[in-house]
Formats: C-alpha cells, structure tokens, sequence
C-alpha cells in the first residue's frame, strides 16, 4: 500500500536540505529537537541507522538510492520484524532558500498487521515524520 504526505515547505535550498538528509550522522546532531513520543533511533553508520519502535522492537533503515538533489530513498534490511517498507522523500526546489518536501511511504504489512495497527495510525506517522524534517535547523548543521 501507498501513502503520501501533503507537501511541506522547509527555509533552506534544496541542495542543502538533501545534504544532510542523505547522511544520518547529520540527523544524529539535532536528536534532542525530535518531539517527544517519537521512536528513538541511533546511528550506525553514515548510510545506516536504528530506530527502536514501541512494542515491535527494532529495525535497520538504510538508503536504497540518493539522487542528487531531488530524491531519497530510504528502505529497511532484514529483519524478523514482518515488514518491507520504502520511504521516497522528493525535494523540489521552490527559490533558491525554499525547498518544497513531500513523503511516500509503500508498505508491505501482512493483513492482520495492518488491521492491527490501521491505516489512520500510518498516516499520523509518516506525518509525523515529515513535521521532524520540517524543524531541522538546516542552516545550523555543517554538512
């Protein structure tokens, strides 16, 4: 299944903005601005990170691709988790200080998970999610 945000608009170009999307242990340094009731994540590695999820455990999220400057895709490995999920983050520059940034999440859930979680749930999430990439202190981050 398929899901989208809204577009959101983020203060910074477009060029920055997929900088330090594209390398979690520029996500590492802003972790205390993340609202509380998000799952926790700790980074591996520049291309890796673990993200701890209530009551599910946790699970690996890499990149899949890195498309310079418009598009990341993001994936999880393997795991006993039964869940294969791609996240799509599309960047369209709107000026040249002003990114456009929208989410698509396509999930793989068997059925009695997604009954289980339900659909609502998901889309809360991957806004929730989108609102994190939105606060980033792009400017602030030296990537």
């Amino acid at each position: 299944m398929k899901y989208h945000t809204p577009e959101k608009n983020i203060s910074c170009s477009r060029e920055k903005v997929y900088t330090v999307l594209s390398d979690f242990h520029n996500l590492e340094r802003f972790q205390d601005k993340v609202p509380e009731g998000t799952p926790s994540f700790s980074v591996v590695d520049s291309d890796r990170c673990e993200v701890e999820l209530p009551m599910a455990g946790s699970l690996t999220l890499t990149f899949k691709e890195k498309s310079f400057p418009d598009k990341i895709i993001l994936c999880n490995a393997p795991s006993p988790l039964p869940i294969q999920f791609e996240i799509t983050m599309s960047l369209k520059a709107k000026s040249e200080n002003e990114t456009s940034f929208s989410l698509e999440l396509d999930l793989d859930l068997p059925g009695f998970v997604l009954a289980m979680v339900g659909e609502k749930k998901i889309n809360k999430s991957l806004e929730k999610i989108a609102h994190i990439f939105t606060i980033i202190p792009y400017d602030q981050i030296n990537a």
